[in-house]
């Protein structure tokens, strides 16, 4: 092995799928046998790689495209790293930026390899050596912008373009479009990254593919009756952990598995969706989509140092309390709390912004599933003994008038 060519090291019959280019590259450049860690050794790859003879040094200029074509698709970022140290080839990669950047993008994104743009400007600094400022990313967009949409994810595109929006009116309006002419395949990411309970997304496929682009009927005309652009809508990284939630405009797109085949409890402190579909598989729902209005959402932040009886903790069980009285349990208090968009943040404009946190009482079936959060149980006591007090003081006042009419 350690007198074949880099070239025969790639072709052999073991690296089909390139996955030990990386270890064959980093032998080659080490004249050793085993692998030298990648990061925490880089200082002596780079000291043994400038000791290289410049034959070695070709060997690896002539196979750049064979070294791209035959890395496993993980292992893309360590060799761009590795390669990066060495002059000649990092000169290569910065004389032909259009072909590694498309070698950038095409690697496969749902390994999480390259997630956002901001991972690809980190790797074209280690290509030209030295740290972007914000002049030059904008530069960089401006000139490369046709390459990276051409060849970036499209059904990850609404997350992995976020970092580069707002960069230019150039920029903006290419991204928009490139997004509208394939929103059903945007779409259809949006879909199957969908966090569900009970149902595997994979095993859907082509049923997920047949709702892409009634999803997609259903953002379009909140886009439009919102006067915003596709590149607009943001992705909430913070939610149920069964739900993904965008921001379209004042609207919000919530997504997820299917809704507990319960009673939604009739309140006005619960928002209530716009519009509410299930998508149906064999006559089956296994998600739902709804529009909302957007509310404020109470932080977890908010609540720091919070006790239960004080501030926002005594707000919250006034809350709990107006609900337990008409026989609705909050069960993961103080989850998926907010405010009425625009108001001030008292205990009368507080609203539960998800159905899922809420049960009527009688609906014992799906109530007895599901756990309740530690402060809900303690709401559940003080309720228990404000009302128990209660009774106490009416039995108390009962038997005092009864003693007073004999």
């Amino acid at each position: 092995m350690k007198n074949k060519t880099l070239n025969q090291r790639l072709n052999d019959k073991g690296n089909e799928n390139g996955e030990k280019t990386y270890e064959i590259l980093n032998d080659f450049l080490t004249e050793k046998n085993q692998s030298i860690g990648f990061l925490s050794k880089f200082r002596l790859i780079k000291k043994l790689f400038y000791k290289k003879q410049d034959n070695v040094q070709e060997e690896i200029y002539n196979n750049l495209e064979n070294i791209f074509n035959k890395t496993y698709s993980i292992d893309f970022l360590k060799i761009f790293y590795l390669l990066s140290i060495n002059d000649q080839t990092r000169m290569y990669m910065q004389e032909n930026m259009q072909t590694v950047l498309k070698r950038i993008l095409s690697t496969n994104s749902s390994q999480g390899i390259i997630n956002n743009m901001q991972t690809v400007f980190n790797i074209v600094e280690e290509i030209y050596g030295k740290e972007f400022s914000e002049e030059n990313k904008k530069a960089f967009v401006n000139n490369n912008i046709d390459t990276i949409l051409d060849n970036i994810d499209k059904k990850n595109m609404l997350e992995h373009v976020q970092s580069i929006i707002g960069i230019s009116s150039k920029v903006d309006t290419k991204i928009n479009k490139t997004i509208e002419d394939n929103k059903n395949v945007v779409v259809d990411g949006i879909i199957r990254k969908m966090k569900q309970e009970y149902v595997d997304v994979k095993e859907l496929g082509p049923v997920i593919k047949e709702y892409d682009n009634f999803v997609s009927s259903i953002i379009e005309k909140c886009i439009k009756s919102e006067h915003v652009r596709w590149i607009d809508i943001k992705k909430v990284i913070k939610d149920s952990k069964h739900k993904d939630i965008y921001y379209i405009g004042s609207k919000v797109l919530r997504i997820g598995g299917v809704r507990h085949k319960k009673e939604i409890p009739n309140t006005d402190r619960l928002l209530q969706p716009i519009e509410s579909y299930s998508l149906l598989s064999k006559g089956e729902p296994y998600a739902t989509v709804e529009i909302l209005d957007k509310v404020d959402r109470l932080e977890k932040s908010d609540l720091e140092g919070q006790g239960i009886y004080d501030g926002y903790g005594e707000d919250m069980y006034q809350l709990y309390k107006e609900l337990r009285n008409s026989n609705i349990i909050w069960i993961d208090a103080p989850h998926s709390l907010g405010y009425r968009k625009g108001t001030e943040k008292i205990q009368e404009n507080m609203m539960i912004i998800d159905s899922d946190s809420l049960y009527n009482l009688s609906d014992s079936e799906h109530l007895s599933k599901r756990k309740r959060s530690e402060l809900s149980m303690q709401f559940e006591i003080r309720w228990n003994s404000e009302r128990n007090e209660k009774i106490a003081k009416l039995h108390r006042t009962t038997e005092v008038e009864k003693e007073e009419n004999v």
